[in-house]
C-alpha cells in the first residue's frame, strides 16, 4: 500500500484495465502503460513507485510531468480523492477495452485498436489475427470479464477502444453499476447516440480525441466530419456532460498547434490535455530531422500560448535518430485516396524542402 513516500499513484492499488479481444481478456495496470516494454506486475510498480522510482511502462506519465502536463497519475489521484476512494479496498476503479470496433482509421492508430482499420487491410490483402477481426459474438460477456471485482465497490468506469460509443457495454455497465459512480468515455466524437440520455443525471466527462480542426482533422481522424464533432460536443455540454479533449501531437500535425490550440481554448478552456505519439517511433515528433526541429522550435518560441507550446518544445528537443515519417503515409494515402502533402501542404512543402536541401 502507498506509505506516503516516494511517487503517489492509485493506478496500481486500486484500478485495472481489462482489454477484451473477442475471445482473449488480458489485464494491465492502467490504459497508457507501455506493457509491451515493461512486463512489470502492479505489486511491482507500487514498490518502484514507494522508492521514487519511475517504472519504464510509466513514461508517458513520467514525461508529462517534467514538462507540467497533467498526466494520467495526477488526473486519476485528483479524481480518486474526489471519489474517496480507499487504496486498502482493493479495485475501485475499472478500464474497459471492450473489442475493437470502431468508424475510423487514424493514421497513428492500428488494425489492433479498430475494426475499420483491420477491415481495411484485410480488403488490401493483408493478413490479420483473429483476435482483432472484431466479432461481437466472440466478445466475452461482461460478466464473466469482471468476475473477479466487486461491482459494488467501483466508483469509476473508464471506457475506451475502439469508439465506445458505438457499443453496448457501457449501457450493460449502467445498469450494473451504483448511482455516484464516474463514467469517462475516450470518444473520436463522431457519434452521439440518443440512448445517451440514460446517463444525464449521472457524473459523466467525455474525453474527445481531436488532433487538430476542418480538413487536417479529417485527415487524422479519417473518415471523420469535423463539423459533425463540433456538434457532437454542443450536445455533451447541452446534456451537462463535462467535456474534455485529448489531442495527441505527432509530426502529422505538430507544424499547425498556432492554429490548433486557440480553437482547444476556446471550445474546452483549461480541460485540455496534450498527449504525445510515442509509439510507433515514425511518427513521434523526436525523430523529425534536426533542420525541421530547429524551425518547429523558432515556430514555437516567445508566443502567447508559452504553457502548451513548451512542452512541444522539450519533445523535439530529445535527441534521436531521424525517421522519415511521410514514407509511411505513402501507402494509405494510396489506400484511400488521400493525400497527406495535399491536406498539409504547408508542412509537407517545408519538410520536404528541408529534407532534401
Amino acid at each position: 500500500m502507498y506509505n506516503g513516500n516516494g511517487i503517489k499513484c492509485y493506478e496500481p492499488h486500486v484500478h485495472r484495465d481489462y482489454i477484451v479481444e473477442n475471445e482473449i481478456v488480458s489485464t494491465k495496470v492502467c490504459n497508457i502503460f507501455y506493457e509491451h516494454i515493461d512486463n512489470s506486475t502492479p505489486e511491482q510498480i507500487i514498490n518502484q513507485h514507494s522508492k521514487g522510482q519511475w517504472p519504464k511502462g510509466c513514461m508517458a506519465c513520467k514525461l508529462n510531468e517534467k514538462n507540467n502536463i497533467p498526466s494520467r497519475r495526477t488526473q486519476m489521484n485528483q479524481l480518486a480523492e474526489n471519489k474517496k476512494i480507499d487504496y486498502k479496498k482493493g479495485i475501485q476503479s475499472v478500464g474497459l477495452r471492450y473489442g475493437t470496433l470502431c468508424n475510423l482509421k487514424c493514421p497513428i492508430c492500428d488494425p489492433e485498436r479498430s475494426s475499420a482499420w483491420a477491415n481495411e487491410m484485410i480488403k488490401h490483402g493483408h493478413s490479420i489475427d483473429e483476435q482483432f477481426i472484431y466479432d461481437k459474438n466472440k466478445l466475452v460477456p461482461i460478466e464473466e470479464v469482471l468476475k473477479e471485482i466487486n461491482i459494488d465497490q467501483v466508483k469509476i468506469w473508464h471506457f475506451h477502444g475502439g469508439e465506445p460509443l458505438l457499443g453496448d457495454y457501457p449501457w450493460e455497465i449502467l445498469k450494473l453499476s451504483k448511482s455516484d459512480a464516474h463514467f469517462k468515455f475516450n470518444s473520436n466524437g463522431t457519434v452521439f447516440p440518443n440512448r445517451l440520455k440514460e446517463f444525464k443525471n449521472y457524473d459523466v466527462e467525455i474525453l474527445f480525441s481531436i488532433d487538430d480542426i476542418n480538413e487536417r482533422f479529417e485527415y487524422l481522424r479519417y473518415p471523420a466530419n469535423f463539423k459533425k464533432v463540433e456538434q457532437n460536443i454542443k450536445k455533451a455540454k447541452e446534456f451537462g456532460f463535462q467535456v474534455s479533449v485529448t489531442p495527441t501531437i505527432s509530426s502529422i500535425n505538430v507544424w499547425y498547434m498556432l492554429e490548433f490550440i486557440p480553437w482547444l481554448i476556446k471550445t474546452f478552456g483549461s480541460r485540455i490535455f496534450m498527449q504525445f505519439v510515442d509509439f510507433p517511433i515514425h511518427f513521434n515528433i523526436s525523430f523529425l530531422p534536426d533542420k525541421v526541429k530547429d524551425k518547429l522550435i523558432k515556430k514555437f518560441t516567445d508566443q502567447k500560448l508559452k504553457k502548451l507550446l513548451d512542452p512541444i518544445i522539450d519533445k523535439l528537443q530529445i535527441q534521436s535518430d531521424s525517421l522519415d515519417f511521410v514514407e509511411h503515409l505513402k501507402p494509405m494515402d494510396q489506400r484511400r485516396n488521400n493525400s497527406f502533402s495535399a491536406t498539409f501542404k504547408e508542412w509537407s512543402d517545408l519538410y520536404e524542402n528541408t529534407m532534401h536541401r
